[in-house]
């Protein structure tokens, strides 16, 4: 079992936390209302309880150093939050999504099959000339014969910066055997991270900000215990209410063109549809880019209303089984939309 030491090197300068790397730092704001006005001067905006929840999931994250879980329904904007956070500070950011076919060397790495008639006769070479025992020039070359896992990314990213956001989204999607490396992973109260069977030793590092993320209606292939979940903070992260689409929509938009009155009642109600068909606030802002580009190029009606209906439904297109029914829903919500586009484009 090797394991990860995290000793951050933390200074606080103002209204600043600020993490030293080997080769350059990582600056947050103290104050997770100013993260959330810097969020909504780039167009992801908060209703007040995603501000409370927000706040406080961002003390104990990053203050805190703790791992945290954000439960919700998909399409609440989760991964974006984290990547954003990243994207406005700075700050490095690894994402990886549970899928039933996972295994721990996506994790912590694996042997590269391919390197190992290589480091085999590098190995026969030291030990001929009498340098080293084979055994020993193997475990020399342990960095040349193992390819990393995300755990390394995170590691060097860390280590490199001083901290790195590490987003493992979809949890519920790990398989089953997954859950002892997810506890290691997830441990809080602890500046080590034990990592089982992982060939190599990962050292010390700075701060790993954990942030993991499941949809608890959603189909998954981990049956979560205590042992897991006592491990990280739970943060509950719902829908937004349709006030928050329709800004967001609305927002979207003028980063594209200036906004007719007309424009943005159409935009404020596919919004609404969006909403109500349960669809998350990043379909809202996607749809809401694909009409104001529409209205910039002149595009027909009918072009732009397909577009939408591929967007808003484009997660059927996932799974096989449901062809059939896509077909069937995108034409008659093309027809829908189609209605509500006619104000601001030309047949």
């Amino acid at each position: 079992m090797s394991k990860i030491i995290m000793r951050p090197q933390v200074t606080i300068e103002d209204d600043w936390i600020i993490f030293e790397g080997e080769e350059g730092f990582v600056r947050l704001p103290k104050d997770p209302y100013k993260v959330i006005e810097d969020f909504e001067e780039y167009g992801y905006f908060f209703d007040e309880e995603h501000r409370r929840d927000f706040a406080a999931m961002y003390m104990t994250l990053i203050v805190e150093q703790t791992p945290v879980l954000l439960v919700g329904p998909p399409g609440t904007g989760k991964t974006k939050l984290v990547r954003l956070i990243g994207e406005l500070y700075d700050v490095p950011v690894v994402v990886m999504r549970g899928h039933q076919e996972a295994r721990e060397q996506e994790f912590i790495g694996g042997v590269d099959v391919a390197a190992l008639p290589v480091a085999d006769k590098i190995a026969e070479e030291y030990t001929e000339v009498g340098n080293m025992e084979y055994e020993e020039a193997i475990e020399a070359l342990k960095e040349f014969i193992y390819v990393g896992g995300y755990l390394k990314d995170v590691v060097n990213d860390a280590r490199r910066r001083g901290a790195c956001l590490f987003f493992i989204d979809e949890v519920n999607r790990f398989p089953g055997y997954m859950i002892p490396t997810l506890i290691h992973i997830f441990e809080k109260d602890t500046e080590v991270i034990y990592i089982p069977h992982s060939p190599i030793d990962f050292g010390e590092t700075g701060a790993i900000m954990r942030i993991g993320a499941l949809n608890p209606e959603g189909k998954g292939t981990t049956n979560f215990d205590e042992a897991l979940l006592r491990r990280v903070e739970l943060v509950p992260w719902g829908e937004y209410d349709v006030e928050i689409y329709k800004r967001i929509a609305i927002e979207s938009a003028r980063q594209i063109i200036e906004l007719t009155k007309m424009a943005e009642e159409v935009l404020e109600d596919l919004a609404s549809l969006i909403k109500d068909m349960g669809k998350g606030v990043d379909v809202a802002k996607d749809v809401a880019q694909t009409v104001a580009i529409g209205i910039k190029m002149e595009y027909d009606v009918d072009t732009v209303a397909r577009n939408v209906a591929n967007k808003i439904l484009g997660d059927m297109l996932l799974d096989s089984e449901k062809a059939d029914e896509f077909e069937a829903r995108r034409n008659a919500l093309e027809r829908k939309i189609k209605e509500k586009l006619k104000p601001v484009f030309k047949s």
